[in-house]
């Protein structure tokens, strides 16, 4: 697993944690300038989650810490939930903590034969269907070259998301056809999470361009 601060502010007391989603990077969302008060640490690259971890410890020092989580990251910050710290509020989109399942996710036979038939069209044709607008794509196609995106999909599939983490709030979009918006209900629903719509795609558009740090309020 890789990590990118994307602001970072000396003495600044707030941070946000954001779990990419499967395939990206900072391209994807530009979330630094939303979020323009806070030091925002990017996790992303899934292939293996090995890392750093000492870049925990220097977080503690923050004082008001969140999360946000979108897609796959929000299997992957599960299962680094306790090295997080105490956080103020953590918000998972369009995910679950199971999102290859046949219930909870995407459809297991789909996942592998998107891995069986990976190349640039499918990948191109992945990030279209995660907007309502496909004409919207071109900007988030990520830099990272199509072996690194293949090992990814796999090695999704083998990690395990912890279902004893919770989250404050739970986004989903009416039309998301990345991880079919019922399975994401299904999941979260049998669960005390708040859940909230959207009027979007996969891609949560919705809410990084018309909201900003009023999102993290406890409201």
């Amino acid at each position: 697993m890789k990590y990118k601060w994307l602001s970072k502010k000396q003495n600044n007391e707030k941070l946000l944690y954001f779990f990419n989603g499967w395939g990206m990077d900072e391209r994807a969302l530009n979330i630094s300038n939303i979020f323009s008060n806070f030091d925002v640490l990017m996790f992303y690259d899934y292939q293996n989650l090995d890392m750093d971890e000492n870049v925990f410890v220097e977080c503690q020092k923050y004082k008001n810490k969140y999360l946000i989580s979108w897609s796959m990251g929000v299997m992957i910050s599960s299962i680094f939930g306790l090295k997080l710290g105490k956080l103020d509020k953590k918000i998972a989109i369009n995910g679950t903590i199971k999102p290859i399942d046949d219930n909870f996710g995407i459809f297991k036979k789909i996942y592998d034969l998107t891995i069986k038939g990976f190349n640039q069209s499918s990948c191109e044709k992945f990030v279209k269907r995660m907007f309502v607008e496909t004409t919207a794509f071109s900007p988030f196609l990520p830099k990272r070259t199509l072996e690194e995106l293949k090992n990814e999909l796999i090695s999704l599939k083998t990690y395990n998301g912890d279902e004893n983490f919770s989250f404050d709030l739970v986004y989903i979009s009416e039309y998301d056809k990345i991880i079919p918006t019922q399975n994401q209900l299904n999941f979260w629903n049998k669960r005390n999470e708040k859940i909230l719509m959207l009027d979007c795609g996969h891609f949560p558009t919705s809410i990084f361009e018309n909201l900003n740090e009023s999102l993290l309020s406890n409201e």
